[in-house]
């Protein structure tokens, strides 16, 4: 199924969220969970559904939500998926210490995670580029560190 989602070219423009590889892989990723927790066994720990629903949907909604804003607001809205799709790395661990999830589907649910992650951090860094790119051209010197690039401060100002 991975090898049918659809991969970002530097030169194709998007329409759409749905087009991005990340929300592709972090909308699989979240369906999964959800017939996971959707077993009567999981189902009784309430707060472990709770938080692994929480953490996939959370990636899925920032990476949506970004999608059309500046390259700068898109970027931060990344950097909560990613945290997001760690946590729900984090809780896929838990699931199999629990033994809500076989060894193999602990290894495609890893798998997948880990992919969905990449593909954020790929676009993540493809929008700093931009985003230093776009402050050269505005006469501004590059980023002094990823602190400045992180509190949205690009100018010279010290």
């Amino acid at each position: 199924m991975l090898a049918r989602l659809v991969l970002i070219s530097r030169t194709m423009t998007l329409h759409s969220y749905r087009e991005l590889a990340c929300w592709q892989l972090s909308v699989q990723l979240r369906d999964e969970i959800i017939e996971i927790t959707d077993r009567p066994v999981v189902a009784l720990n309430f707060k472990f559904c709770q938080q692994i629903g929480g953490s996939t949907r959370s990636a899925v909604s920032g990476i949506a939500e970004g999608f059309g804003r500046s390259n700068r607001e898109f970027h931060r809205y990344l950097e909560i998926a990613l945290g997001s799709l760690r946590e729900t790395e984090n809780h896929i661990d838990e699931a199999l210490k629990r033994r809500y999830l076989t060894a193999a589907e602990h290894h495609h649910l890893r798998s997948l995670a880990k992919g969905a992650h990449q593909a954020a951090l790929g676009l993540a860094h493809y929008l700093e580029r931009r985003i230093r790119d776009d402050v050269g051209i505005r006469g501004c010197s590059k980023l002094r560190n990823r602190a400045d690039f992180n509190s949205g401060n690009g100018s010279n100002e010290g």
